[in-house]
């Protein structure tokens, strides 16, 4: 996997994603309301809160795939704000989603290997040519896509039927495609849906490394608590479309206005972050 030089917050004198009263409405009625948001520091960073809080769309937001009504995002200093989606991940901002969305007729390895064309700039069908002409560009990515499905535990399911895994391992799939456009900012919609426990602390392990060792800095959202407390460094939470708590994961834990969001009264025990 590829190894980044982080630059410190003194070095490019930017943050290195700016959010500022992003607000986005659908039919007039608004699902992000002057949301702020500041990531100076690698590591990861969730974005949790009730069903129907904005994570999402927030998601969304960033990426290009809905357009905002108000506020600003600065990627390393630059405005993104109104890119179309590919504009926006040729910068490296990669994210995957929460229903997935792996190539159900292609198999393991064949996937990871489209997430490549990015980085060549070219089309899929323009990347399958050049592999055909380039048998070394071709051996370059196909050792690759093998390194990531080891590292995810796949390598054994390469040559399978994507759309044959399971949910949990298409997620890991898609992950791995992801990653294989070497993304600066890699933005996570549920990505420990439908694993199980092992599979998650796998996952937990594997994303760690990556932002500690690869200067990638994550974002990410998942209903499970257990999830993000125990992979994320500060906590970021929505509710009805507003920020009401930023902290670390011991802080969140502790954070009233939190806890009313999701348990309703007293009473409910069920803190799912959906």
């Amino acid at each position: 996997m590829k190894s980044y030089t982080r630059m410190s917050n003194e070095d490019n004198r930017h943050p290195f994603l700016l959010v500022k009263g992003l607000t986005v409405e659908f039919g007039g009625l608004s699902a992000l309301m002057n949301v702020d948001l500041e990531v100076s520091e690698g590591g990861i960073r969730g974005i949790i809160g009730p069903n129907g809080a904005g994570k999402t769309t927030l998601f969304n937001a960033l990426t290009g795939f809905v357009k905002a009504a108000a506020g600003e995002v600065k990627y390393q200093g630059e405005d993104i704000l109104g890119l179309r989606p590919y504009e926006i991940a040729k910068k490296g901002v990669i994210r995957t989603f929460q229903g997935g969305g792996i190539f159900s007729e292609m198999n393991v390895l064949e996937n990871l290997m489209t997430g490549y064309h990015r980085l060549l700039e070219s089309s899929l069908l323009e990347v399958a040519f050049r592999f055909r002409k380039n048998k070394s560009e071709a051996k370059k990515i196909w050792g690759k896509a093998l390194r990531l499905l080891e590292a995810l535990k796949l390598k054994d399911l390469a040559e399978s039927l994507a759309g044959d895994l399971s949910f949990g391992q298409q997620r890991l799939v898609e992950l791995g495609r992801a990653l294989m456009s070497d993304p600066k900012l890699l933005l996570l919609d549920e990505p420990a849906a439908g694993l199980s426990s092992s599979e998650r602390d796998d996952l937990i392990q594997l994303l760690k490394g990556i932002a500690g060792g690869n200067g990638i800095y994550i974002l990410l959202t998942d209903h499970s608590m257990d999830f993000v407390m125990g992979i994320c460094d500060y906590i970021t939470v929505l509710n009805y479309g507003q920020v009401i708590g930023e902290g670390k994961p011991e802080d969140i834990q502790k954070n009233r206005e939190v806890i009313e969001a999701y348990l309703g009264h007293e009473g409910e025990s069920d803190a799912s972050g959906r």
